[in-house]
């Protein structure tokens, strides 16, 4: 048992003690800093998501929301965050996105998949510059900025 075993059942207790967890694991690949999985006895729930954060630190459940707030296509997948503190135990919980992580696909995909991968997150990433950057600040380096629609 992981010596936060027992910190993550009190967390999910405290958010909706109905709740009664069923497995508690860890990403296996990729940059999981400090996450975990949460599945529970009864099915009614889906897998949840939850991240023990730098305390004060809300950076990621302010993004996440920002974004979800101010989508229109629903284009970006983002996470539902259903709960954080970042003073007491520094963590947030939230919805796991649907699909495979792409550390679990990475090794099976040929050159040019990854290559199309790495130019979706570009696009990606590029629209969440113009969306929320350039529309936001306007101004870059004293240069003035506008949105571009991609």
């Amino acid at each position: 048992m992981d010596e936060k075993d027992d910190i993550i059942r009190q967390i999910f207790c405290d958010y909706d003690d109905s709740l009664q967890i069923k497995t508690i694991s860890r990403p296996t690949n990729g940059y999981s800093n400090s996450v975990y999985f949460i599945t529970f006895v009864n099915d009614s729930h889906e897998e949840l998501v939850l991240k023990f954060i730098k305390p004060g630190d809300i950076t990621e459940v302010v993004f996440c929301e920002r974004v979800r707030q101010n989508l229109v296509d629903n284009y970006f997948p983002v996470p539902n965050i259903l709960k954080y503190d970042a003073i007491t135990r520094n963590y947030y919980i939230s919805s796991k996105l649907c699909g495979l992580p792409l550390s679990r696909l990475w090794d099976s995909m040929t050159n040019e998949q990854r290559l199309e991968t790495y130019q979706e997150f570009g696009t990606l990433v590029g629209r969440l510059h113009s969306k929320f950057t350039y529309e936001k600040c306007g101004y870059l380096q004293g240069q003035q900025f506008h949105s571009c629609a991609i």
